[in-house]
């Protein structure tokens, strides 16, 4: 059977068909060739979290999250995922989301519940929660410390306006006035103790002749015992 030109036309424009659905499904993070089980979670909040971010289960990536969409006119948001695991996941477990670092978005950790044997099917939809990031508790550990710190400032500053209310113009020439005083005070203390430096370093010798005999009256004071137990006993 000899093959026309219109069909082998066909076959080709079928593939080329074909082989772009498989390439746009790849580049989104889809192959056609695996098999997934679609989930969805209702959260209030989803700040952080973006397509394509990570589902893992105990660190774990075993899926991504496929949309984000409005759930209904409460504002609740709809999250998708695609799990590829072979991992049972029960209906009853939690789909947390979480903050794996500083740096990047968003991410969701399944927390099983392994005492419950209903397993969850593609389509149901699993209990969803957040969890405080690093940069949701830093902030958490900042606020009191920042309030801390208002307070400090603002009774400095009424500590320094109740100093300058009581210290009116008279008393803060007062003040600069006793430090002056206290400043020459000072001054003259140090030229006083020069002064007295000076008496012992030109009296050095004389000072010295004065222990050098005293030192000498008492050893041999010390070599006469019978002449202290006479004048002394």
């Amino acid at each position: 059977m000899k093959i026309t030109r219109e069909i082998k036309t066909a076959i080709l424009v079928i593939a080329s068909i074909l082989l772009f659905i498989w390439g746009y499904s790849f580049l989104k993070g889809k192959d056609l060739f695996e098999d997934y089980t679609t989930l969805y979670v209702e959260y209030d909040n989803v700040e952080g979290l973006g397509n394509s971010a990570a589902v893992t289960l105990n660190g774990l990536t075993i899926g991504k999250v496929n949309s984000i969409q409005f759930s209904d006119s409460s504002g609740k948001l709809l999250v998708e995922l695609q799990i590829k695991s072979d991992f049972p996941i029960s209906q009853s477990s939690a789909a947390t989301i979480y903050d794996p670092g500083l740096i990047g978005g968003k991410q969701i950790m399944i927390v099983p519940n392994l005492n419950d044997k209903e397993m969850a099917k593609s389509g149901s939809k699993l209990i969803g929660n957040t969890k405080p990031g690093l940069t949701d508790l830093l902030g958490e550990k900042l606020a009191p410390l920042q309030v801390k710190l208002d307070k400090v400032l603002l009774d400095a500053d009424q500590l320094i306006s109740g100093i300058n209310n009581v210290l009116d113009k008279k008393g803060q020439e007062d003040l600069k006035k006793s430090l002056a005083e206290l400043s020459e005070t000072l001054v003259q203390f140090h030229k006083a103790s020069e002064g007295v430096n000076g008496i012992i370093a030109e009296n050095r010798t004389h000072i010295n002749g004065v222990v050098s005999d005293f030192h000498k009256v008492s050893t041999n004071f010390s070599k006469y015992p019978i002449l202290k137990q006479s004048r002394f006993g």
